[in-house]
């Protein structure tokens, strides 16, 4: 568990990486903003800020994401010329 203190902004990274690769997989666009939340995080974590502050800035980044951005995406997803 030392490990993950001394290195958090990689730990973000990481799991920033893997929800990435994830969302190619399942292409619903979810994993994608939680992965921005994970980037929210690892620039937290590289300014040595907190744990908590971290994992707030990650949730709220995710949040913000999932209610802001995806629907404006899956929108104009959607609107697209029919195939």
């Amino acid at each position: 568990m030392e490990w993950f203190r001394d290195h958090m902004w990689e730990t973000w990274l990481g799991l920033a990486i893997l929800l990435g690769v994830a969302e190619m997989f399942s292409l619903d666009l979810i994993l994608m903003m939680l992965a921005v939340g994970a980037v929210a995080g690892m620039l937290t974590a590289a300014l040595d800020l907190n744990v908590a502050v971290q994992i707030l800035a990650a949730a709220s980044a995710s949040i913000a994401m999932l209610a802001l951005v995806r629907p404006n995406m899956i929108k104009r997803l959607e609107t697209g010329p029919p195939l």
